[in-house]
């Protein structure tokens, strides 16, 4: 994706006043005739995208997002683009050969983009209420929740409350498996040097891990 060509969009929106000018308009009418192909390369290429077996969403995300909620992000993201690019287009652009079609497509898209991302949301909601069990899937889930429910689309009525007792809980139970992972693995972060004045402590806490173990089985 071209980012500096959505820079350049926003730059024009920036001194839209004055490259409506009709002086500076047609001073700069090789420009933006130019500027015009490019914008409808750019929907063609998102078009593209959508149409493709599998959307490279070509953004960060961390390694704990699902492939389909990055695809909702990427698909919310290009529907705010290709809006700008109409807005643009059907207020300043439209004297320019190619805006035609670019209005066209820009129609066409918001309508595939919208509907791409309703699926897609509609298929992490039927993987949420198949997530029964408290494991990786379920703090995935969680942060899963919280990043489509900042993008206006949440997770099923049903299931709220229990997401919302899931996100007061979630940080407790991450620094539980913080502490179980230390636990299970300190005779090899021990020092050598070390093991005799961090033995005591160790069989402490083992025992302590004990116990809690035996309540939970009692």
């Amino acid at each position: 994706m071209n980012y500096s060509l959505f820079q350049m969009l926003y730059e024009f929106m920036r001194y839209k006043s004055l490259i409506d000018r009709p002086l500076v308009k047609s001073a700069l009418s090789s420009e933006l005739e130019v500027f015009v192909k490019s914008l409808l390369s750019m929907l063609k290429t998102i078009r593209n995208q959508i149409n493709s077996d599998e959307i490279d969403v070509q953004m960060y995300q961390p390694a704990e997002m699902s492939p389909l909620v990055q695809q909702v992000q990427w698909a919310k993201q290009m529907e705010v683009k290709v809006k700008d690019i109409h807005s643009c287009a059907e207020i300043y652009l439209k004297d320019f050969e190619g805006s035609t079609e670019l209005l066209a497509i820009a129609d066409q898209l918001m309508k595939d983009l919208k509907s791409l991302y309703i699926q897609l949301h509609e298929d992490w909601c039927r993987d949420l209420q198949a997530q029964v069990q408290y494991d990786a899937r379920v703090v995935r889930a969680e942060r899963e929740a919280r990043s489509l429910a900042a993008l206006g689309l949440p997770a099923p009525a049903n299931l709220a409350t229990a997401l919302a007792t899931l996100t007061d809980s979630l940080c407790y139970a991450q620094r539980l498996q913080q502490v179980a992972s230390f636990h299970n693995t300190l005779g090899e972060r021990m020092i050598p040097s070390t093991r005799p004045m961090m033995l005591q402590a160790a069989l402490e806490l083992s025992a302590l891990v004990q116990d809690h173990k035996g309540s939970l089985l009692a």
